[in-house]
């Protein structure tokens, strides 16, 4: 028998965002935010996290000025997905995931 965490799983697994947005608006955002290599980038509301790992990958991720980003969402289904892509595609240390309210981040030090 399944669970409704499996349920849940299956029917996200073919999405590519967990919000109504494009791949030609994605790219718009990072082209527009000119992420540099280095660059800390936060997504608040990150769901799991496909737009954060795009910024970071387009800051790069790969040397030692790598961009780094933190995600924070309140529901732990995405996030598991989201630390499991940025495993697979950036190596898992370029991010990092807050499970908090977005309002609970202010004044934090996000090191």
């Amino acid at each position: 028998m399944q669970t409704t965490d499996d349920l849940a799983a299956l029917r996200y697994v073919r999405m590519r965002w967990n919000t109504p947005l494009s791949e030609e608006h994605a790219a718009l955002l990072l082209q527009r935010l000119d992420i540099r290599p280095g660059a800390r980038v936060l997504d608040l509301g990150c769901g799991w996290g496909e737009l954060l790992l795009r910024a970071v990958a387009a800051g790069g991720a790969s040397d030692a000025a790598a961009t780094t980003g933190v995600g924070v969402d309140t529901d732990p289904f995405p996030m598991q997905r989201s630390a499991t892509a940025s495993s697979g595609r950036l190596g898992g240390s370029h991010t990092t995931a807050r499970r908090s309210p977005a309002a609970d981040m202010a004044g934090q030090n996000l090191d």
